[in-house]
C-alpha cells in the first residue's frame, strides 16, 4: 500500500511539473508575441510603410512577376515533333516463298521528324505583346499605389478627426467637471440656486458621453489603419501631427507640370500601346504556319527518304474576328487616354482650388478661436466671482466650444484637401 501511495505521489508531482511547465512557456510566449508594436507615425510615414506593407498592393504585386514570366512564354520557340510508325503483313503475301510469314519483306516502318515555322513574324510579334501588359502590369501597380496612398492618408486623418474630437470633449468635460466642483461649494455657501447646479452637472454628464463616444471613434479609427498598414491584430498605430501636408507653391508648380507623368495617365498610355501590339499579333495570327518534315521509310527492305511541307491554306478564317476585335480595343483605349486627361485636368484644378480656400479657412478659424478662448476665461472668471450668470457661462463656453469644433473641421479640411493634392498631382508622401 505504500509503494502505491508513493508511485502515486511521484506520479501527481511529475505531472504538476509538466502543467506548471506549460503554463510558464504559454506565458512566455503571450508575453513574447501578445505585446504587439506601437508606431508612431506621421501622415508622411503612414502613407510610405502602407506602400510596402499594404496586403493588397502585396498581392497586386505578384501578377508583375506573374507578367514577367508571360514574356519568357511568349519568346519560347515551337518545339520539333516525331512520329514513328511499322506496319506488318502478318500473312505474308500471295507470292511469298515459303517460309515463316513474319520475314522482313513483310514489314514497313519508317519516321519522320517535323517543325513547325512561324510566318509573319508571329513570335516577335507575341514577345512585343507580352511586354506590353507587362507594363500594363507595372502601371496598374504603380496607380494601384497612388490609390492606396490616398486612402491610408485618409484613414490617418480618420483617427486624428477622432482624437481631436475626443481632445475637444475632454477639455470641455474638464472645464464643466471643474464648474460642478466649484458651484457645489458655492451651493453649501446659499451663494447660487440648485438649478444652477443642476445645469452644470448635465452639461458635464453629457460631456462623459461624448467623451466615451469619441474613445470608441479613436479606437475604431486605429484599428482601420492598423489593417491598412499590414499590421496585426496586436499591434497598434498611434498618430504624430508634427509633420503636415503642407505644400510649397514651388512644389505644386513643378507637380502641376510634370502631371502627364501621373500613374492613371501611365497606365492609360500602357493599355493602348498593348492593345497596339494586341492588333499586330492578331494580322500576325492570320499568316499560316509552314511544317517542314524530314521523313525515312523502309518499305519492304526497301528504304526511301523524303522532305514534305505541310503549309494552311487562309481561304475561311484569316483570324478576321480577333483582328477586327484587336482594332476595336484599340480604338476604346484611345478614347478612355482621352477621357482620362480630362479626369485628371478637372482633379488637379478641383484639388487646389480646395487647397487654396481651406488653408485660408483654416487660417480665419484659428483667429475666431484665440478670440473664443478669451472671451471664455474672461466669462468664467465672471461667473466665479458672481458678476455673471450661468447663462452667460453656458453660452461662452458652447462658443468656445463651436469655435474649437470649426477649427478642428477647417484644420481637417486642409489637410485632406493636402492629401488630395499629393494624389492628384502624384506627389511622393
Amino acid at each position: 500500500m505504500s509503494l502505491a501511495c508513493s508511485t502515486n505521489l511521484r506520479g501527481s508531482q511529475t505531472e504538476a511539473m509538466h502543467w506548471m511547465l506549460k503554463v510558464f512557456f504559454a506565458g512566455l510566449m503571450a508575453w513574447s508575441f501578445g505585446a504587439g508594436e506601437t508606431l508612431h507615425l506621421t501622415l508622411r510615414e503612414a502613407v510610405r510603410v502602407s506602400l510596402e506593407k499594404n496586403p493588397d498592393l502585396q498581392k497586386q504585386a505578384f501578377d508583375v512577376l506573374s507578367s514577367e514570366q508571360d514574356v519568357n512564354t511568349a519568346a519560347l520557340r515551337p518545339n520539333p515533333q516525331l512520329n514513328v510508325n511499322g506496319d506488318i503483313l502478318a500473312l505474308g503475301l500471295h507470292n511469298d516463298p515459303p517460309g515463316p510469314p513474319l520475314q522482313p519483306g513483310n514489314k514497313q516502318y519508317g519516321a519522320s521528324l517535323s517543325y513547325p515555322i512561324e510566318t509573319g513574324g508571329k513570335r516577335g510579334e507575341r514577345i512585343e505583346s507580352a511586354k506590353e501588359q507587362q507594363a500594363v502590369s507595372r502601371g496598374g501597380l504603380k496607380e494601384a499605389q497612388r490609390e492606396m496612398a490616398s486612402t491610408v492618408a485618409n484613414a490617418w486623418l480618420d483617427v486624428l478627426e477622432a482624437q481631436l474630437t475626443l481632445e475637444l470633449n475632454q477639455k470641455a468635460k474638464a472645464l464643466l467637471d471643474s464648474t460642478v466642483t466649484v458651484n457645489q461649494v458655492r451651493l453649501r455657501n446659499q451663494v447660487i440656486t440648485p438649478t444652477e447646479l443642476s445645469r452644470s452637472i448635465v452639461a458635464a454628464r453629457q460631456y462623459s458621453i461624448d467623451v466615451n463616444e469619441a474613445q470608441l471613434q479613436v479606437a475604431q479609427a486605429g484599428r482601420t489603419l492598423a489593417l491598412l498598414l499590414g499590421m496585426g491584430d496586436s499591434d497598434q498605430v498611434e498618430i504624430d501631427t508634427q509633420d503636415t501636408l503642407d505644400w510649397s507653391s514651388d512644389v505644386i508648380d513643378s507637380a502641376v507640370a510634370q502631371v502627364e507623368n501621373r500613374s492613371d495617365l501611365s497606365l492609360a498610355r500602357a493599355a493602348l500601346e498593348a492593345s497596339k501590339a494586341n492588333y499586330d499579333l492578331q494580322q500576325s495570327l492570320a499568316q499560316p504556319d509552314i511544317d517542314v518534315s524530314a521523313d525515312f521509310t523502309e518499305q519492304q527492305s526497301v528504304p526511301f527518304y523524303g522532305l514534305s511541307l505541310n503549309i494552311g491554306l487562309p481561304l475561311f478564317d484569316r483570324n478576321q474576328g480577333e483582328i477586327n476585335k484587336a482594332r476595336i480595343e484599340e480604338q476604346q483605349s484611345e478614347f478612355a487616354l482621352e477621357e482620362q486627361k480630362k479626369v485628371v485636368g478637372v482633379e488637379v484644378r478641383s484639388a487646389l482650388e480646395e487647397y487654396r480656400v481651406h488653408k485660408n479657412s483654416r487660417e480665419l478659424a484659428w483667429l475666431n478661436l484665440q478670440d473664443s478662448e478669451k472671451i471664455l476665461q474672461t466669462v468664467e472668471y465672471s461667473y466665479r466671482s458672481g458678476n455673471t450668470t450661468i447663462l452667460d457661462f453656458m453660452d461662452a463656453q458652447r462658443t468656445w466650444y463651436d469655435a474649437q469644433q470649426s477649427y478642428n473641421d477647417a484644420l481637417l479640411a486642409f489637410e485632406r484637401s493636402g492629401a488630395k493634392v499629393m494624389c492628384s498631382l502624384g506627389l511622393s508622401p
